[in-house]
């Protein structure tokens, strides 16, 4: 990196083949692409030259990217390139590019709100009815949900309340909400309970960043999916009477946006209501399809499991970013078993999603799989009882619990191969994955530097 900022300062800002200084990095993109091999355009030493500089940009871009987005401060490559070649000038680019960062608010807090669906909070189905406003803030872990509102004023007051709990100081108007309604047709505003995640975020375009975006909303609706298998009435087949999943509930799935909420500038107070679509639509929608009740309490900030759960989620998306998008490649290992884990947590809330269907025992056997296994072999669900037993040493249950992971696993065998679906130790076994995935992150720290035998590695066998 450091002989990367030597380069740049040494060899000034690369001139196009007319003469003058390229306006930004697009120019020399464009004129490296367009040049290369052609001597009518550029001689070859100038395409060299250029070709030069823009690797070194990329090389401290991405060590500044790295540093960023292991705070969660996610900012785009492509803005932090453009902010870099600006920054040539200064005696310290590098400095000068945070620097610039903080003055400018380029990462300044936002939230996004989603709407869920099959989501619901008991006793609060007759808040519509009876005027009492639901909602819960967790500003430490940065969300906060409502049930269905039915009302925009409703959802409005939810909006500017809760923002401001998590960090962003701006007001909404109600015209901003039914803009968006009538603009985007998004009923759910009004029809669906509603999510909202805070981030850091600064991008150039649209979708840059959505898969950041959607990774913090992973590491929420992965945690909040994890509490629920826990809570005294999980798994029951008829809802809580007077939930807010059974009653006044006219959700919709028409999701076509999201929301993205911030200060309209830094003098203002006006909150600026920013419709994103939804390109990576599939996975927002299968995200956004928690298919969970709970009451607040059983997620407050006092539970120990959901201070684990919180945690265990929070730590392997970190070491996804800090690992996966490192300037070092000694990390990337670290970043595909970081990945893995993510991967198996998707399958987790499917199986949740799609109680007591096909899905729930295939979803959770295969989450095992990719949490607990390093590769298929023959003996699989012994396997995976035995280290089930090794990682839940100090559960009194353990026994139970993998147990009920061998015979959901069996059961995953039975529903593939002969049709036959059986469910009776699906909670169980989802019990036994959310203990499971809390101690694999705790011994996140014994990942071989290969990255290859790391179920072996943290199970002990």
């Amino acid at each position: 990196m450091t002989n990367s900022a030597a380069y740049l300062a040494r060899a000034g800002t690369p001139r196009l083949p007319n003469g003058t200084n390229a306006d930004g990095l697009f120019d020399l993109w464009e004129h490296y692409l367009s040049a290369g091999g052609d001597s009518v355009h550029a001689a070859a030493a100038d395409i060299k030259r250029v070709k030069a500089f823009l690797h070194h940009i990329d090389t401290l871009v991405a060590a500044m990217r790295s540093v960023l987005w292991r705070r969660r401060l996610f900012v785009s490559t492509d803005l932090l390139g453009d902010i870099l070649f600006e920054s040539l000038s200064e005696p310290d680019p590098l400095l000068a590019v945070f620097r610039r960062l903080k003055a400018n608010e380029a990462t300044a807090r936002v939230t996004l709100l989603f709407p869920l669906r099959g989501f619901g909070i008991r006793g609060a189905g007759l808040g519509p009815l009876t005027g009492e406003f639901v909602s819960f803030v967790d500003a430490r872990r940065g969300y906060a949900f409502t049930p269905q509102t039915n009302n925009l004023q409703r959802t409005l007051q939810f909006v500017n309340s809760t923002t401001r709990r998590l960090g962003v100081h701006a007001t909404a108007n109600l015209s901003d909400l039914e803009h968006v309604l009538r603009s985007r047709g998004a009923r759910w505003l009004e029809r669906n309970p509603l999510l909202m995640v805070s981030i850091a975020s600064a991008s150039g375009f649209f979708y840059e960043q959505e898969f950041l975006q959607l990774g913090q909303l992973k590491t929420v609706a992965g945690a909040l999916v994890m509490i629920s298998r826990f809570d005294p009435a999980a798994g029951g087949q008829v809802g809580s009477i007077f939930s807010s999943r059974s009653l006044n509930n006219w959700q919709t799935l028409d999701t076509n946006h999201y929301l993205m909420l911030s200060r309209r500038s830094r003098r203002s107070t006006d909150m600026e209501v920013q419709p994103v679509p939804v390109h990576s639509r599939r996975e927002v929608l299968e995200l956004t399809d928690l298919n969970i009740e709970f009451s607040p309490s059983s997620i407050d900030g006092t539970s120990t499991l959901a201070r684990n759960a919180f945690r265990a989620v929070n730590d392997v998306f970190d070491g996804y970013l800090a690992n996966r998008f490192s300037d070092d490649r000694r990390h990337y290992p670290a970043g595909r078993v970081y990945a893995k884990w993510l991967e198996s947590l998707s399958y987790f809330r499917r199986s949740v999603r799609d109680e007591g269907s096909w899905e729930s025992v295939v979803g959770l056997a295969t989450a095992f799989e990719m949490l607990l296994t390093d590769r298929y072999a023959r003996g699989t669900a012994g396997l995976l009882s035995q280290r089930v037993k090794r990682l839940l040493l100090r559960q009194h249950d353990r026994a139970a619990l993998a147990a009920a992971v061998e015979r959901v696993y069996f059961a995953r065998n039975a529903a593939v191969h002969t049709g036959q679906l059986d469910t009776r130790d699906v909670l169980e076994a989802q019990r036994a994955y959310v203990l499971c995935f809390i101690a694999v992150s705790r011994r996140r720290g014994r990942i071989p530097p290969s990255g290859s035998g790391v179920a072996q590695a943290l199970a002990g066998l």
